[in-house]
């Protein structure tokens, strides 16, 4: 593997530099005027590799305590497994949880299965390609207007991952997923990431996150797009 240091999902997207890799993020806003108090935030990442297994763990949270009510704003894990087949491609086994006021999701759960296919590996330059049969249940918020689909769906997730490793404490990745109904393609999903870790030293990491998520169907009161900053400051082990 020729990078030397990397961020923790540029691993997950390749393969991880050591056997195991976790990585602690968190991130603090600060409100004061027509709204005081704070939002904070945290993030787990795991990742590991033995022969031909790779697995991948995420979890996320933001808290708020503003106007003298503590909140959980935003919650979510990820779990994800790979069997290498052959050079360059990948089996994976997946499944998520997560929970999202802001976009009425009380609960989300879905499993997936599929390939997972690396286009190139160009000197410190990576890009993969995944597609994957995607079973999803949303149960949403009791106070919004149900959108015109069943709790239960069947998707085709799609993605495509780009991975860069700028310099030995810079990298870049930019994921996005593309989540069609098989029964009603019009009915989709995109989210797409782009995120950028820097190393300050070789276990303190700073990094930053550019988040935009679109949904052609969105419950009622709720916009189709959603996108969000994130600055976070971490400890990598």
């Amino acid at each position: 593997m020729r990078r030397k240091l990397g961020s923790l999902q540029s691993d997950r997207e390749g393969e991880p530099t050591r056997s195991i890799t976790a990585k602690l993020d968190g991130s603090l806003k600060a409100y004061g005027g027509n709204t005081d108090g704070v939002v904070w935030g945290a993030s787990l990442q795991l990742a590991g590799r033995t022969g031909r297994h790779l697995g991948f763990f995420a979890a996320t949270g933001d808290y708020s305590h503003l106007d003298g009510e503590t909140q959980v704003r935003r919650s979510f894990a990820h779990a994800r497994y790979n069997y290498e087949l052959s050079e360059g491609l990948w089996w994976e086994l997946f499944g998520q949880l997560e929970s999202n006021k802001f976009i009425a999701v009380r609960l989300r759960e879905l499993v997936g299965t599929g390939p997972r296919l690396q286009l190139f590996d160009a000197d410190e330059l990576q890009a993969f390609f995944g597609t994957a049969y995607m079973l999803e249940h949303t149960e949403l918020a009791s106070d919004v207007t149900p959108p015109d689909r069943p709790a239960l769906v069947h998707r085709s997730s799609n993605y495509l991952t780009f991975s860069w490793l700028v310099d030995e404490r810079v990298s870049l990745v930019s994921t996005t997923y593309y989540q069609p109904r098989f029964d009603e393609p019009s009915d989709y999903r995109l989210f797409s990431q782009l995120s950028a870790d820097f190393g300050v030293t070789t276990v303190l990491k700073a990094g930053m996150s550019l988040m935009l998520r679109y949904d052609s169907l969105p419950p009622g009161g709720v916009e189709s797009t959603d996108w969000s900053v994130v600055n976070t400051l971490g400890l990598e082990l």
